[in-house]
């Protein structure tokens, strides 16, 4: 195709719905290019308004539904704690709905939970639990990750019961006075 040079037009036919190729149709007039304009020098004012004419108010912008993800959860708390499993309850986020969460232990893999709640296992070694959780909607947006850190319970040291030391109780016992032969 070859170029034209800046400002040259090219004749256009235009050809309204109901004819074919073979009637003939007029010439669309062509359209000069906008001119360029000069960030430097002010706008040109408008003349084509004739100054009797009420201002026209422009239309209200709509405001567009945003898409935010949703908050991040709140308050985790520890429900319950043993030696081997622990439960953790959360406050879901305000604002956009959390559909579900997502729940991972010390960065691992996530799990996906219906409810503001998890019971979990701690590892196998009985080391903390760093849990991070997220509040994911119904388009999948996820809200920012929360955690908290877990500890075994502690396991009480048993004191030892003392042994009891054997008591002896003496009583006084009256002994024969001695007798000396020869005396």
């Amino acid at each position: 195709m070859a170029s034209r040079p800046r400002g040259s037009f090219a004749s256009l036919a235009v050809v309204p719905v109901g004819l074919n190729a073979t009637t003939p149709a007029a010439p669309v007039t062509p359209v000069p290019a906008a001119p360029t304009v000069n960030p430097d020098q002010p706008a040109p004012t408008p003349s084509a308004t004739p100054p009797d004419a009420e201002p026209v108010e422009p239309a209200p912008a709509q405001e567009l539904p945003v898409d935010a993800p949703p908050g991040p959860v709140r308050e985790i708390r520890l429900v319950a704690n043993t030696a081997s499993q622990f439960s953790l309850g959360w406050t879901p986020p305000s604002g956009e709905p959390a559909t579900h969460y997502r729940v991972r232990v010390n960065s691992g893999a996530w799990m996906q939970v219906a409810t503001p709640t998890v019971t979990l296992g701690f590892p196998p070694d009985g080391s903390s639990a760093r849990v991070e959780i997220t509040a994911v909607d119904a388009q999948g947006d996820r809200g920012e990750w929360r955690s908290i850190v877990v500890l075994p319970p502690s396991i009480p040291t048993p004191t030892p019961t003392p042994t009891p030391e054997p008591t002896v109780t003496v009583e006084p016992v009256a002994l024969p006075e001695p007798v000396v032969p020869g005396l």
